[in-house]
């Protein structure tokens, strides 16, 4: 008998009942789904209770009927009752789980079960619960999210759950789940190039090396060089790139990158790349090393290396920041074909030095030459500004941005014109300032302000910023923490 409707379904169960005719398998069942619909759960319940004998498809439509009604207590009990079970029945749980907030470790332990069941797994199925579904790729249960994609272990899962974040702003957590994936991956081909014997070849080799580097594992990067030799110049390479990077020259690890530099050229098979030499400069920068900065320029007029803008801006910088201003601007004005970031490089380089004239000068030759500033050139020329505390063309450098060539001011823009502020005593003029700024200030803009409180303090001033601190909804910590140094003096800086 097939039931087309709930009347038909309620008379055809009263009747049974008063009959005392069992119905069938069949009938019961379409009886649970059709009352379950309907939101009659407890006269679904006890058809399922009246039935003598239940098929697979009678539990998942009971079971899926109390993940419904949002009763996952009821749902579970009879998920471990349960004598027959099948995709769909571990389907209708996780969903259940999926769709709650507390059930992370019972979905997660589910999942597994299910893997490790005869039942075998539906792979999409499954993705679209654990890692699609929207209630949890973007919610803060990161590290079950990644316990579940590991399990998973697919690339298509990697990439959803990286879309998930990127999708929701969590930009950070999307490139290091991305990172994670690309070393996992990496990891895996190194282990089966291995396998196959095909390590031996210097393009696949370095190939591996250069993944671990691009992943920031430079302990793996290590392990992988050291087994193929330094004999393979495109691995160094790559280590010169890992090593040079920001994160890992900050970390003190300059010196790594000048013993990589001299095996590569102790090989003499071809001429430094030109991306490898800016690399350098870079770590040569980072640190102030002056000498081998020296020596990667000389290698260069050695080679007769043809410079580009990007080499030419790189050394630059590196003479400037290595304290050699003369050298920087010698190599600036040899190179006539200049662009918007070299003369920001030149100019951040004389605001470093502090020369605000030749600063001011090479920012309207720049104009001059019909190259368009941009936020980076308005950070040195405010930089320049307050190196040397001239406070009224810092003034009209600033106010000139948006309104002569429409830049809107940024976070570094702001906290360079209140610190101008402060190295010129003018404190109210830079709480005023901080009064206008049309952005929520944050900690950078925050920190500037305490830190030009500490030439002269006026407590009056400093109650009222601390106030307004606080008011912050308290998510500055280092302006807190400057704050209370400042109670500790006992405001007595005047």
């Amino acid at each position: 008998m097939c039931i087309t409707s709930l009347k038909e379904g309620l008379l055809s169960h009263a009747r049974a009942l008063k009959s005392g005719i069992g119905l069938t398998i069949f009938t019961s069942n379409q009886l649970i789904r059709m009352f379950a619909q309907n939101g009659l759960i407890h006269e679904a319940r006890q058809v399922f209770e009246e039935m003598p004998e239940r098929n697979v498809f009678t539990w998942n439509t009971i079971i899926a009927a109390h993940v419904k009604n949002n009763d996952l207590e009821q749902a579970e009990a009879l998920f471990n009752s349960s004598h027959h079970r099948d995709l769909v029945t571990f389907n209708s749980m996780l969903a259940g789980y999926v769709d709650v907030d507390g059930y992370e470790i019972d979905a997660l332990k589910l999942f597994v079960e299910m893997q490790a069941s005869d039942t075998g797994i539906d792979e999409n199925r499954a993705k679209y619960l654990m890692v699609d579904n929207g209630n949890w790729t973007w919610s803060p249960r990161m590290q079950w999210l990644r316990h579940v994609v590991e399990k998973l272990n697919d690339t298509v899962s990697w990439s959803t759950i990286i879309s998930g974040f990127e999708q929701n702003g969590h930009y950070e957590e999307s490139l290091k789940l991305f990172v994670s994936m690309s070393l996992k991956l990496g990891k895996e081909v190194h282990a089966r190039l291995l396998k196959e014997g095909l390590h031996t070849n210097q393009y696949v080799s370095s190939g591996i090396v250069d993944i671990y580097c691009k992943c920031g594992n430079m302990e793996y990067a290590e392990i992988a060089n050291a087994a193929f030799g330094v004999e393979n110049t495109f691995s160094v390479t790559s280590m010169i790139l890992g090593y040079s990077s920001i994160g890992y020259v900050k970390s003190q690890q300059c010196e790594v990158v000048f013993v990589l530099l001299k095996e590569l050229l102790a090989e003499k098979i071809f001429a430094l790349d030109p991306v490898i030499l800016i690399h350098v400069l870079g770590a040569c920068t980072i640190q102030a090393s002056l000498d081998p900065g020296k020596q990667v320029h000389s290698y260069v007029l050695r080679k007769g290396i043809q410079m580009d803008e990007k080499l030419i801006s790189a050394m630059i910088d590196m003479y400037s920041k290595c304290g050699n201003i003369t050298y920087a601007e010698r190599i600036f004005k040899e190179f006539m074909n200049r662009d918007s970031v070299l003369y920001n490089v030149m100019i951040a380089g004389y605001a470093h030095h502090g020369h605000e004239d030749r600063a001011v000068n090479l920012f309207t030759e720049m104009l001059g030459r019909g190259c368009r500033p941009n936020t980076a050139t308005f950070i040195a020329l405010l930089s320049a500004c307050r190196h040397s505390g001239s406070v009224e063309l810092g003034e009209q450098l600033f106010n000139s941005m948006a309104t002569n060539y429409g830049i809107a001011p940024e976070v570094d823009h702001y906290a360079c014109v209140i610190d101008l502020y402060g190295r010129a005593n003018q404190l109210e003029k830079a709480l005023s300032f901080m009064r206008k700024i049309p952005i929520e200030p944050d900690a950078v803009i925050w920190g500037a302000f305490f830190k030009c409180l500490q030439s002269k303090w006026e407590y009056g001033t400093s109650r009222r910023s601390r106030r307004e601190s606080a008011e912050d909804r308290r998510r500055q910590w280092s302006s807190i923490c400057a704050i209370g140094k400042f109670v500790c003096w006992g405001g007595e800086l005047g």
